[in-house]
């Protein structure tokens, strides 16, 4: 039979028989592509066949390892912000939600935001259990009073309209008629607490002035006095006025 030699080895080529079959035989200083009959053929270990199974088997392992990594992995992934809600108490802390409403981070905004959250645990809870425990934990240290009211609120306008009404419709059943509940979009409420306490300017009220005439007044001049030093006319006691009648004769 005619072998035709496929893939030439150091000690061993890879042989094609007439039947399309293959065959390992010994390396006589063969080339690719040569012919050759009667070879001397090899006889191969059946302990050798096991080495594809085991190989599948070890790639399938790997494969699942591999899997399992990528999963847990996706796990540890920071969640995506959906929004921010804020609540207002007394004290005021501030939630962190992705879109389905859970809560990924809490964080206290004061002293007694600090106080409220201190040793409560958020993980796995969404966006309402955690205002209704909150709120409650509020009540408990005595943050939350009748006639209080309760503020949250939340940062864009898709949260607002994701959230908004289921927690309302939870923190209702959870307060007194007496605490006023308020919930809104960030920093309305504020705008509209300004608008309402501004103070009441009257405008100033204009007089017209009016013109006075201006008198000029006249000049006076000072009469001059000048001093008389002629002894003669000095006023003596032995004056006599009859020196100086008047005569009827004086021509």
């Amino acid at each position: 039979m005619t072998y035709l030699v496929m893939e030439t080895k150091f000690s061993y080529v890879i042989l094609l028989d007439e039947n399309g079959k293959f065959f390992y035989g010994a390396n006589l200083g063969y080339e690719v592509g040569q012919r050759i009959e009667n070879p001397e053929l090899l006889q191969v270990k059946k302990k050798k066949m096991l080495f594809k199974p085991v190989s599948i088997f070890a790639g399938t392992l790997a494969l699942a390892c591999a899997l399992m990594l990528f999963i847990n992995s996706q796990r540890t992934i920071t969640p995506i912000l959906f929004s921010k809600i804020y609540l207002t108490i007394n004290p005021e802390v501030v939630m962190s939600v992705d879109e389905d409403g859970t809560v990924f981070e809490l964080s206290a905004l004061d002293n007694d935001g600090s106080i409220l959250i201190d040793g409560y645990d958020y993980e796995n809870k969404d966006e309402v259990q955690v205002t209704r425990e909150l709120i409650n934990r509020a009540s408990e240290l005595s943050f939350l009073k009748e006639g209080m009211s309760i503020i949250i609120e939340i940062d864009n306008d898709e949260g607002l309209k994701a959230f908004g009404p289921e927690l309302r419709q939870a923190i209702d059943q959870e307060i007194d008629d007496s605490i006023d509940l308020q919930i809104v979009k960030k920093g309305t409420l504020i705008e509209e607490e300004v608008e309402e306490n501004l103070p009441i300017v009257e405008e100033p009220i204009v007089v017209e002035e009016s013109i006075v005439p201006i008198i000029e007044e006249p000049i006076v001049e000072q009469p001059i006095i000048i001093e008389n030093n002629n002894s003669n006319y000095d006023n003596s006691s032995n004056y006599d006025a009859s020196n100086y009648e008047n005569n009827s004769n004086y021509d």
